[in-house]
């Protein structure tokens, strides 16, 4: 009964009645393991920020990423001077395994001190205006990604 009130308190009815719902109409009949299972995670993307990030994107990180988040075909090899290129921020890369902290400490503070390339955009833009940059690359991500990223952020609240 504890795990039912923290799920209704964390996911509001809606999200609760439609796990139990969920779990009444499985054909096995068996319980549902309301502990285990993870309800889809909804996007709720506010549009202005969304087109803001892309507007700021294309304005300031393009040019090593491309258009699209696409990233440097060569991504993975690193160069004669041992860095490794721009990766793709769309979805096709590694940036989904970060969470939010670590994608925004990222933009904002560059990686040039932990021996990349990148310069840090923290002079030239608010924290809003790098959460709305990620919140466009984030748009990109497939639905399964962004689920899968979602759960990894939150768990890193946790620590």
């Amino acid at each position: 009964m504890a795990v039912a009130f923290l799920l209704l308190l964390a996911y509001g009815s809606d999200h609760f009645s439609s796990l139990v719902r969920n779990s009444e109409n499985r054909s096995n009949g068996a319980k549902a393991n309301l502990q285990m299972e993870r309800p889809a995670v909804k996007r709720d993307y506010n549009p202005e920020r969304t087109a803001n990030g892309k507007r700021l994107f294309l304005e300031l990180c393009f040019m090593c990423h491309g258009k699209k988040g696409e990233g440097d075909p060569d991504w993975k090899t690193p160069g004669e001077d041992g860095k490794y290129k721009a990766p793709p921020l769309n979805g096709t890369g590694h940036a989904w395994h970060h969470p939010m902290k670590f994608l925004h400490d990222y933009i904002k503070n560059g990686s040039v001190e932990k021996g990349g390339s990148m310069t840090g955009f923290g002079g030239a833009l608010s924290d809003t205006e790098i959460e709305d940059i990620i919140l466009w690359l984030q748009s990109k991500w497939p639905g399964e990604l962004y689920d899968s990223w979602y759960w990894r952020d939150l768990k890193s609240k946790e620590s």
